[in-house]
């Protein structure tokens, strides 16, 4: 098994690189490229000296130029955090690689150090799109286990009906009429909100409400009701939004709602 030194500098240096950057983009922190690329270098140093290594030795200083790495790449800042986060990455795109090694047939031994012959024109390239897929897919799950944070039941009662639903506390959303806190129904509720309105309206129980979006003032119906989450009611008034909203939750709550949750917590 032959293994080139172009090889052993240009892969390592882009891949430690790649990930350096990535754990940098996952935990929010800003750094220059340049130390980027010094702890690509330090990463690719590592790559010559595991070589020579065997057993606990090998296991030592790699554990050592993995802290010496990230330490060149952030300094201080959030050090150890930074450290777990680039161990994960390197399992997951060492995994990714072994997979496409053996899915295109490369001849690999793996010892102290990783040694193969050469590899398939783009394989790299594949690994890299992998690797970027995953941050990514990482990315918008935790974005969304935040968002289910804040997503709650509630029970929403017109006096005659009752609607069980989720609901999302927008903390954005602080819009009072007449000193009321105003809640939006979203698509999955909303034809039971219209049904309700068109029985109201002609009895005058429904308001106008208005409320400010980024490029306009605009107004829109409303209906007084009561909404029971966590055991306690609060009255509303429960609004159409005057574009399609699609969402998982049938009612948008008032960020009043947040002292709800602080105070049952």
């Amino acid at each position: 098994m032959v293994v080139y030194i172009e090889y052993v500098i240009i892969d390592n240096m882009a891949f430690d690189s790649l990930i350096l950057w990535a754990s940098a983009k996952t935990l929010k922190i800003s750094i220059p490229k340049w130390r980027v690329l010094l702890g690509g270098a330090v990463g690719t140093a590592t790559a010559f000296v595991s070589v020579y290594l065997y057993d606990w030795w090998a296991f030592i200083v790699k554990t050592a130029m993995l802290v010496l790495m990230c330490f060149c790449t952030v300094g201080k800042r959030r050090t150890l955090l930074y450290i777990v986060t680039v161990a994960a990455y390197t399992f997951v795109t060492g995994g990714i690689i072994i997979a496409l090694f053996y899915l295109t047939g490369v001849q690999f031994a793996y010892g102290a150090a990783l040694t193969y012959d050469s590899v398939p024109l783009g394989l790299y390239l594949a690994g890299i799109a992998a690797l970027v897929f995953f941050v990514n897919y990482v990315r918008q799950y935790v974005g969304y286990r935040k968002t289910l944070r804040n997503i709650v039941n509630v029970k929403i009662d017109f006096g005659n009906g009752t609607i069980d639903t989720d609901a999302f506390i927008d903390s954005g959303n602080s819009l009072t009429h007449e000193g009321v806190a105003v809640c939006f129904a979203m698509t999955p509720i909303h034809k039971q909100v219209v049904s309700y309105m068109a029985e109201a309206l002609p009895r005058g129980k429904c308001v106008t409400v208005n409320y400010n979006t980024l490029t306009s003032s605009e107004n829109t119906l409303a209906v007084a009701a009561e909404v029971v989450y966590k055991g306690r009611k609060r009255q509303v008034y429960i609004a159409l939004p005057n574009k399609k909203t699609n969402a998982q939750y049938g009612l948008l709550l008032n960020s009043s709602f947040l002292e709800v949750e602080d105070e049952t917590d």
